[in-house]
């Protein structure tokens, strides 16, 4: 109890220990206020104003899509088959995925195909099977990386688009009947591909699928 007594003694008589005691317990809370507040907006309030920055502007060049387009001379059909990936979760070099953000800057409404600046021979295919067993018939799909602008109602962001190599080389010089209007914009988008994977057929990814002969049906007469 004697001890006691003395301690408190001794903090009265000298208030700079009182005084610096609490200057470091409102340290202790500041700190820890500001530390809340910081995991707060990097976790809560920067995710929310990224996001309705980018949904005001209509322009989303973190977010990819991949659809699969099925053109034939009655209907053109667009589905999606991954949707909202972010483009570093697709490209885990953020070195590259920011590469391709560059490169979504250098497109435009009449050609909104992603071109970037490298040696031809230095890609390669994306997907690749092997090993035939028995008569197959050989399907290639065009894959083209885009950045459409200028789409009522849609925002704009990477779209990887899927297309048999046959429909893309024999389009219509129309655009066939379509479920939304937007997908008008989407034939566009089309046409630009086919013209440039005629010239450059370097620049896109193929995907080949086999399928056995005796699984197609034959063509209707």
């Amino acid at each position: 109890m004697d001890k006691i007594t003395s301690l408190f003694q001794t903090v009265v008589d000298k208030p700079e220990v009182i005084l610096g005691a609490l200057a470091g317990l409102l340290a202790l809370i500041y700190a820890g206020l500001f530390r809340g507040l910081g995991v707060f907006i990097s976790r809560f309030t920067t995710p929310i104003l990224m996001g309705w920055w980018f949904y005001s502007r209509s322009d989303n060049p973190s977010k990819l899509n991949i659809t699969l387009n099925i053109l034939t001379r009655e209907h053109l059909d667009i589905d999606t088959i991954v949707a909202d990936r972010l483009l570093t979760d697709v490209y885990k070099n953020h070195f590259i995925a920011q590469i391709i953000k560059q490169a979504a800057k250098r497109t435009t409404i009449a050609n909104p195909i992603i071109t970037l600046r490298a040696k031809p021979s230095a890609w390669r295919r994306w997907l690749r099977f092997s090993h035939k067993t028995e008569a197959m018939r050989t399907f290639r799909f065009v894959l083209a990386l885009t950045y459409e602008r200028g789409i009522p109602g849609r925002d704009q962001h990477f779209r990887c688009m899927m297309t048999h190599e046959d429909a893309l080389r024999n389009l219509p010089a129309l655009c066939p009947p379509v479920d939304h209007p937007q997908y008008a914009t989407r034939f566009k988008t089309l046409q630009c591909i086919a013209a440039t994977y005629a010239k450059h057929p370097e620049r896109f990814g193929v995907v080949k699928l086999w399928l056995p002969e005796g699984w197609i049906d034959p063509p209707s007469p």
